[in-house]
């Protein structure tokens, strides 16, 4: 609870033709605010809307735990 994760820790991609990844897309759909949220460059990101993130915001995104 209360703890932030990196959101390339939480996962793993690769690309069967081996081309390189450019945009990921994520989603929180719990709107309780004790639940946690998506945080992109350090702004919180809202709920039930894609979260748009490019390559070079990825190591900037996280998800900080409610």
């Amino acid at each position: 609870m209360d703890q932030t994760a990196a959101a390339s820790s939480l996962f793993s991609v690769t690309d069967a033709d081996n081309d390189s990844i450019t945009k990921y897309q994520f989603w929180d759909s719990t709107a309780n605010a004790t639940s946690g949220h998506w945080s992109v460059v350090g702004v919180a990101q809202g709920t039930n809307v894609a979260i748009d993130v490019t390559a070079a915001q990825l190591a900037s995104t996280t998800f900080q735990g409610g």
